[in-house]
């Protein structure tokens, strides 16, 4: 079985075409009153509902920056190693609005890419 980015299990009626979706991204507000401290965007999860209508789901808040990066596997390029599972390097920095405050890494390997 097989979870979408908030935990649900993807089933054919979270497909569109048989196909699932999966994103991150952070949202920022746009605009902001004049001397509003900024503290960072929100996490958001992109997944499909069981209508396979996107759905957008907030995971948290004070997040400054994600990045999830392919490591290298051996001796071969990234491109290359296509075999296999993939090994991504996961970076969330999280914000007070001032200065970064914490940084959470991790490293993880997928199963059926």
């Amino acid at each position: 079985v097989n979870f979408d980015c908030i935990g649900n299990a993807i089933t054919k009626e979270r497909a569109k075409n048989n196909v699932s979706q999966q994103g991150f991204i952070i949202d920022r507000q746009a605009s902001l009153p004049k001397g509003a401290r900024v503290n960072g965007g929100s996490l958001i999860c992109q997944s499909l509902d069981r209508q396979g209508r996107l759905q957008n789901t907030t995971l948290m808040n004070g997040v400054e920056r994600l990045s999830i990066e392919p490591i290298q596997v051996g001796h071969l390029p990234i491109s290359q190693s296509n075999k296999g599972p993939k090994i991504f390097k996961v970076k969330l920095e999280m914000t007070d609005g001032a200065r970064i405050q914490r940084v959470f890494e991790r490293t993880f390997s997928t199963r059926n890419l």
